[in-house]
């Protein structure tokens, strides 16, 4: 009868191996965080559009008030607003800027956002822009921020995640525009 051998340098190895690629797909966890509010704009009982704002976590935050506030001042003036767009906004297109719609059965994305502001608030970045829903034609129009990617967590406030429409926690417009969170 042969000895067990309780240690195998070569089976250790591989299985430390195996476990390595096993557990490479937790890997994929956000690395940035933000929270989304709406406001939904209507014209004549219809939607015409959504005023997204997004506070940003606070270390993404920080780095961005190191490299766009450059006078150090607490606030962004136009030209500081105008760099930081085109050095950490604009490349969302290439995402839908993580906005998603669906009127009816006709799904699409936003390929431009218009207004885009951004301001400083208790150390965090508060982006704010406007997504144009005119041109969508129905009873129903969905909209839903998220990244598919999973590189930003986004996150909704407990009160007031969306306003300007009637539904969930009150508004202020006809009661056939409703909001809710699923």
């Amino acid at each position: 009868m042969k000895s067990f051998k309780p240690f195998c340098p070569r089976c250790a190895a591989a299985l430390a191996f195996a476990l390595f690629l096993s557990v490479s797909p937790l890997a994929a966890h956000p690395h940035m965080f933000l929270e989304s509010r709406a406001e939904i704009v209507e014209n004549g009982g219809a939607v015409s559009g959504v005023w997204l704002e997004w506070k940003l976590d606070d270390f993404f935050s920080a780095d961005l008030i190191h490299g766009y506030d450059l006078d150090r001042n607490g606030s962004f003036d136009a030209a500081e607003t105008r760099a930081l767009e085109k050095g950490a906004f604009v490349n969302l297109r290439h995402y839908h800027y993580f906005t998603f719609v669906r009127a009816g059965s006709v799904r699409s994305n936003p390929s431009a956002v218009k207004s885009f502001s951004a301001r400083q608030s208790g150390g965090a970045v508060i982006y704010r822009f406007y997504v144009d829903l005119s041109a969508y034609r129905s009873d129903e129009i969905f909209i839903a921020v998220y990244d598919y990617t999973f590189f930003c967590d986004i996150r909704y406030p407990e009160k007031n995640p969306v306003t300007g429409a009637a539904g969930g926690s009150g508004g202020n417009s006809p009661a056939a525009l409703r909001w809710e969170i699923v």
